[in-house]
């Protein structure tokens, strides 16, 4: 009798054995998302959400996706479209969707993902201006506003003022984030910690930036 339980819980820790082997081995490995299928994902999803002629857009890069406009405007005619890993690319092949229903006003933010992935100023300029053309184009009575690359990197500097001119050139309102982006570099007490991304109190100097604009 005695060996016989011996048998039997050497043959179920064998079958444990196994189970865990194939469980962590032998079964497919999950597959992880890529930047192409979030922001695919995410560009879906915003078709199927409602865009009227009084939103006010917010578009852009994850500084947008994560910001809570809604909740921090209190209006829910306030609607984000931001997505993590966009470029000024991306934005415009998107901006479609985004001008259908005429806003009110277009908030766009983007660069960031550009100079990550090395894109040139000059294709970010172009791209910009692009997208503020075709919102002239498609829907001449929105308002549009290009707000300042938030990111420490040596070429925020040089881009911001490039965006500041063509907005100037092209009828759109730049938005100055220098009180939170200064010298080139998110400033400490706005910086979660990766010199890319705001953290709670950086967004909420944001939105004291941006109340004014929002009330034109």
């Amino acid at each position: 009798m005695k060996r016989f339980l011996i048998i039997l819980s050497v043959a179920i820790n064998v079958l444990f054995c196994f189970a865990i082997v194939r469980h962590f081995v032998l079964l497919p490995k999950s597959v992880k998302p890529t930047h192409i299928t979030y922001w695919l994902n995410r560009d879906e999803l915003f078709k199927q959400l409602l865009i009227d002629s009084n939103s006010i857009v917010f578009a852009g890069d994850s500084h947008i996706e994560n910001f809570e406009v809604t909740e921090i405007f209190n209006s829910l005619h306030i609607k984000n479209r931001g997505i993590n890993y966009d470029t000024s690319k991306g934005l415009l092949n998107r901006l479609d969707d985004l001008l259908t229903a005429k806003p009110k006003k277009i908030f766009i933010e983007i660069g960031t993902n550009d100079i990550v992935t090395g894109i040139p100023a000059k294709e970010t300029l172009n791209n910009v201006e692009k997208s503020i053309l075709l919102i002239h184009a498609k829907t001449p009575g929105t308002q549009i506003f290009i707000l300042g690359v938030l990111y420490t990197h040596a070429q925020v500097q040089p881009l911001n003022y490039a965006l500041s001119k063509l907005a100037n050139k092209r009828n759109a309102t730049y938005v100055n984030l220098s009180s939170i982006n200064d010298g080139g570099g998110l400033k400490k007490i706005y910086n979660s910690g990766d010199g890319i991304h705001l953290n709670g109190k950086g967004y909420l100097r944001l939105s004291e930036i941006l109340t004014p604009f929002l009330r034109k």
